[in-house]
């Protein structure tokens, strides 16, 4: 009988353990992305804007604030479906700061510099496309 409840409890555990992705150490889209300002501007310096690609096709866009980033919030959140080595479609389910983006579908340029950098591209409207510098976070 102990035997029995010892393999369920290490089955359970090694599934468990098994099902978990370490985001970070990703080398691909997924993983925790931090904005560089210096596409925009030309001055390579960090915001206090995030995103979270996850594994299972869900992301979220958050901000930090305050002196030492101790205040955050979620902008937006939505899916993403990667349609190439270069391009992914993103739906936003909620935008908080502009309820009138939920709902909406955006095509994303990307190319990697290198295995924690990422240039993106999108494109809003009328707008010219708009270039964003990002960061993966170790």
């Amino acid at each position: 009988m102990k035997k029995t409840i010892l393999l369920l409890c290490l089955g359970f555990v090694s599934c468990a353990l098994s099902a978990q992705t370490h985001i970070p150490a990703s080398k691909s889209f997924v993983g925790i992305w931090r904005l560089t300002d210096g596409m925009i501007h030309g001055s390579n310096r960090t915001t206090g804007m995030f995103t979270v690609n996850n594994p299972d096709g869900t992301f979220y866009l958050f901000t930090t604030s305050g002196t030492d980033s101790t205040f955050a919030s979620i902008l937006q959140y939505g899916t993403y479906k990667l349609t190439s080595d270069s391009t992914c479609t993103e739906q936003i389910v909620k935008h908080n700061s502009n309820p009138s983006m939920d709902g909406s579908n955006f095509l994303i340029k990307f190319r990697f510099i290198d295995e924690n950098t990422m240039i993106s591209q999108w494109k809003l409207g009328d707008f010219p496309y708009i270039s964003e510098k990002w960061s993966r976070v170790q």
